[in-house]
Parts: structure tokens; sequence; C-alpha cells
């Protein structure tokens, strides 16, 4: 068990996860104090026919939990004609949802104006927060945000796996709601020098992209968590613990559910 707080910025439920018990969930992560809490992705398209069968169980805990998980509404399909439609319906029923996390190589769609513009104001008019998975492949990237961010730059967007690391770290400094969120794999040393250099540690998130690969970890994921951050944050004590829960918990404040 950690020595320090761990709120993880990245993490998902589902089968294919090995996340989908909500008894167990609870049981592993939070109920041993492994983690405070969790941003955690839904499983499924918000418009498909099992939506609700498979991720009731999650929002159901969240409802009871209250901060302690929050779920976010992930693979909405912004090339889908009816994504509004069908997001609204669960951000209305289900108000711990606090954001969107979008896939667009898994949505099979490219980064632009006209699909981000409507996403950015759909999360501005209900205080959301965007997270989306990036790569370093145009139309994929973090730098694919840059135009739809200056038109609309009050947008509160996590950067997951910080792809590429340059872009990622620009934003974060250019923009003062845009974080990022390297995921465990993803924690080179060239990141945290460029965030901090350009804008400070207080732009970084630290996630896992977990459950699923846990099981390849010997002991606990969140040890190593704090054990990498610690590395490389030279021993830094504040900025280890912005970094791996402090600095999400800030910006989750900003959010509904108050």
């Amino acid at each position: 068990m950690p020595d320090i707080e761990v709120f993880d910025a990245h993490f998902h439920y589902g089968a294919s996860f090995g996340a989908s018990d909500p008894t167990k969930f609870k049981r592993d992560w939070l109920d041993t104090h492994e983690v405070s809490g969790i941003l955690c992705c839904t499983d499924l398209a918000c418009g498909h026919e099992e939506f609700e069968r498979v991720n009731g169980p999650l929002l159901e805990m969240s409802t009871q939990l209250g901060r302690d998980v929050l779920p976010l509404l992930a693979m909405v399909h912004l090339n889908a004609p009816q994504w509004q439609e069908h997001a609204k319906r669960w951000f209305d029923r289900y108000p711990t949802l606090v954001g969107i996390k979008i896939h667009p190589p898994v949505s099979k769609y490219r980064l632009s104006a006209e699909l981000l513009d409507p996403l950015f104001d759909f999360a501005m008019e209900r205080k959301l927060c965007l997270a989306s998975h990036t790569t370093p492949i145009p139309g994929l990237s973090s730098a694919d945000f840059h135009d739809s961010l200056c038109r609309r730059p009050e947008t509160t967007l996590i950067l997951y796996h910080a792809s590429p690391h340059e872009q990622a770290a620009y934003l974060a400094e250019a923009f003062a709601n845009v974080y990022v969120e390297p995921s465990w794999l993803g924690f080179f040393p060239s990141l945290f020098q460029l965030t901090r250099k350009l804008g400070g540690w207080r732009k970084l998130l630290g996630g896992t992209d977990g459950p699923g690969w846990f099981g390849a970890v010997q002991g606990s994921p969140y040890d190593d968590l704090v054990a990498v951050a610690r590395k490389h944050f030279d021993g830094n004590a504040e900025a280890v613990a912005d970094f791996c829960g402090q600095n999400v918990k800030r910006l989750l404040a900003t959010l509904r559910p108050k």
C-alpha cells in the first residue's frame, strides 16, 4: 500500500480490463486504501444497446460513493450522428459522470475542428472535463487539439498518454485547463523535464491505464507509481504528492458534482 495518497487519474471499468464486478472493484482498490479515488472510464459506446447493463453497476456505485469513484463517459464516437443525444441521456441520468473520454483510433476518425468544436461546447455547457487517448500520428496527436483550444481556451482537457511529449507539454503550458497524464508505461524522463520547465508539475496527473495489466507487476502497482514519481521528481515530496493525487483532485473539484 502506498505511503501517500494516490488518486488514479486513468482507470478502466469493464470485462476486458478485469474490472467488471463492482464489489471486487471496490474491495480491491478502494477498501484496501491502495487508492483514495479513481477517475474511471466506462465500457462500450454511449449509444450501445448494452451500455446501461454493462456500466450500471459502476454508475450506481459512483452514486453511492460520491467523489471516490468518478466516471468518464468513454468511447463517445464523435463521428456518430447522434452522439450528443446519447451522451446527454446518461449525463442527465447519472450526475456523478464528470466528463467524456474519446479514443479516436478505436472510433476510426481523425481529430478535426468539425468534430472537436461541438464536443468542447457540449463539455463547457455542462462543466465537464474531456480526456483523450493520444498517439504520435497526425490527426491523432496532442497537437491536433490546438486550434479548437484556441477558439475555446477554457475547455478542460486531459491528454492521456501525453503523445507526443513535446506537444502535450506545450499545450499544458499554453492553456490553463489542459493537463498531461502520461500513464504508467509512458513515464519517460523527457516528459517530466519538459513539463516542469514549461509550466511546473501541477499540470501533470498520475494515472495507470489499469487495471488490465496489473497482474504483470509484482507487488502493488500503486507502490510502483509512487516510486517512479519519486525518481522523476528527485524526491521532491510536494511534487510527488501533487502528481500522485492532489493535482487531479483540484481539477475534479471544479467540475460537477459539487
